[in-house]
């Protein structure tokens, strides 16, 4: 149930895998029962995928000036490789994307402020990250199965800046990993209506660190897809999804959390393609959460409750989009307004803003400009309390093909974060320069 964006497939993390897995499971006699039919006439590709970059970074770790009256700036280097693999036939179709990112930073240190005295103490800001992202779709006369997936093994650094809902939240270099699969079955009762079962897993571990809580989340959704004409479609949506923070093992932590929300919502959704060139959507619906939260002091004999809260939330889900399309711009903006999990031993009631220009000068040339702006706050207790945090995010950025598959990209990141318990906002200024491979599709069929 995409409508209200629970955001796990850029939600990541590194640690040891808890044993609750039981999705790979399902995964695997998904992906036999999609490939089952129809492998004798396939079509079989990759596509390379490369860039590489120079970043310097005034602020990487986004800390203010009060908390941390000096910090080092950093100059590094990234490594981004990728490739598709794909599997299509007339029905079916099979896709899987390794992807790894690694990053080499100049020394930083940072000079922190506890009391009235400082402690400076380095960071390491290194990391190689890797992604995998899996995927099947088998059609029948009237049925669509489809599964999708991801596995992530990165920072905070990158899963709460670079994804599809960044939040900007960071306090350390904490290395994270998550794996997700949503599966699909779509009926199509008539050509105008469709019915659509989703389901959804998703499973985040953090290395031990300071404001940072595993949790799992799921979510089952039935929608009901209605066209009303060939330009018109409207949908209703029914979804129950669950939230679980457990405790987390960390010793040198003398105050832990729990959180579980049990969540029930509905939401209804209008898309209208005004033309071939302009296309926009709207939805709005509730969500109702019952929560229950509880603390713990960790002593050497082990946790001990210390307080257990009950309590219950109604909120509401909007979202909107529009897209237009000129004949060198594309314009596109979205709102939505959203109960999503996080790694903070809660659920964030989230407002995200998003605006896009891009602009082709000549066929070589392009720029764009990114905005995007999320206001988080926390339900009901966990590590960050239930403070409000606003993450603003302003991008330039202007690319030149040198030839069909390279090109040169350079850009500017303005970074700005702020929160109820911090003393001012921080603000980081990045610049990147990356050299690009978009490499050629290689296919046989068999």
């Amino acid at each position: 149930m995409d409508s209200h964006r629970v955001n796990f497939l850029a939600s990541s993390g590194v640690r040891r895998l808890s044993p609750r897995r039981p999705p790979l499971q399902t995964l695997s006699c998904l992906g036999l029962c999609l490939l089952s039919q129809g492998l004798y006439a396939a079509e079989y590709s990759v596509k390379p995928r490369a860039q590489l970059s120079a970043e310097f970074d005034d602020n990487k770790l986004l800390r203010n000036s009060v908390n941390t009256p000096r910090h080092d700036s950093v100059v590094g280097s990234i490594l981004d490789i990728s490739a598709e693999l794909a599997i299509a036939t007339e029905t079916s179709t099979l896709n899987l994307t390794p992807r790894g990112r690694l990053a080499r930073y100049t020394e930083y240190t940072e000079t922190n402020k506890i009391g009235n005295q400082t402690l400076d103490r380095p960071v390491d800001l290194d990391y190689d990250n890797v992604y995998v992202d899996f995927g099947g779709k088998r059609e029948f006369e009237r049925v669509v199965l489809e599964m999708e997936g991801n596995y992530t093994r990165d920072t905070v650094l990158t899963s709460e800046t670079l994804a599809d809902q960044p939040s900007g939240f960071r306090l350390v270099n904490t290395p994270h990993q998550s794996i997700s699969v949503n599966p699909s079955v779509t009926y199509e009762v008539s050509e105008r209506n469709a019915l659509k079962f989703s389901g959804s897993y998703a499973d985040v571990t953090y290395e031990e660190a300071p404001g940072y809580s595993d949790y799992t989340y799921q979510l089952a959704s039935l929608t009901d897809l209605h066209k009303l004409t060939e330009r018109d479609e409207i949908t209703g949506t029914v979804f129950y999804s669950r939230f679980e923070a457990p405790e987390p093992d960390q010793p040198l932590t003398l105050l832990v959390t729990s959180n579980q929300s049990d969540n029930i919502g509905f939401q209804a959704g209008y898309t209208r393609i005004f033309s071939e060139t302009l296309k926009g959507s709207i939805g709005a619906g509730f969500i109702s959460s019952d929560l229950e939260f509880a603390q713990f002091i960790n002593l050497p004999t082990g946790l001990t409750e210390i307080t257990r809260e009950k309590t219950s939330d109604i909120g509401l889900l909007l979202d909107a989009s529009l897209e237009k399309e000129f004949e060198n711009t594309t314009l596109n903006g979205t709102y939505s307004r959203s109960v999503s999990p996080s790694g903070y031993a809660a659920q964030d009631t989230r407002d995200a803003l998003r605006l896009s220009a891009i602009h082709n000068f000549t066929e070589r040339l392009e720029s764009g400009m990114f905005f995007d702006y999320t206001q988080s706050e926390s339900q009901g207790g966990g590590t960050a309390g239930t403070q409000q945090r606003d993450y603003l995010r302003l991008e330039a950025r202007l690319r030149y093909r040198l030839s069909e598959y390279w090109s040169l990209i350079g850009s500017y990141i303005y970074s700005r974060q702020d929160s109820d318990n911090a003393p001012e906002a921080a603000e980081s200024n990045a610049a990147l320069v990356s050299l690009s491979y978009d490499g050629q599709k290689w296919s046989m069929s068999r």
